[in-house]
């Protein structure tokens, strides 16, 4: 008996890891190809001036506010996990149609 209990409950541990290892593979796709799509941005480049003191999370709500960016959280998230969001540089940018959330981030760290 205690064999049986112990087999299933290691057959739905099993389960349980699996599906988490699957959700996590899948959430790490969609994301990497949102950083690979363009901004929704007109095709006149928008400026934006970025105020020392400005942090990212700040950044990505205003641009989505402004339809530019579809999904703020996935970009802070992104930047957050690799540093990023502590290396932007005030100043004025001007944002092209060409742009993606990765490219924006290199571009708002280049200054």
């Amino acid at each position: 008996m205690a064999l049986i209990f112990t087999r299933k409950f290691l057959m739905t541990g099993l389960a349980i890891v699996l599906l988490a290892a699957l959700v996590s593979a899948g959430t790490l796709l969609v994301v990497r190809q949102y950083l690979a799509t363009p901004l929704t941005l007109p095709d006149e480049p928008v400026v934006v001036d970025i105020e020392p003191g400005l942090s990212l999370q700040q950044l990505a709500n205003q641009l989505a506010a402004e339809g530019y960016l579809s999904w703020p959280q996935a970009l802070v998230m992104w930047a957050r996990w690799h540093g990023f969001d502590r290396q932007l540089r005030s100043g004025e940018y001007a944002l092209t149609a060409d742009l993606t959330p990765r490219t924006l981030m290199h571009l708002l760290m280049s200054g």
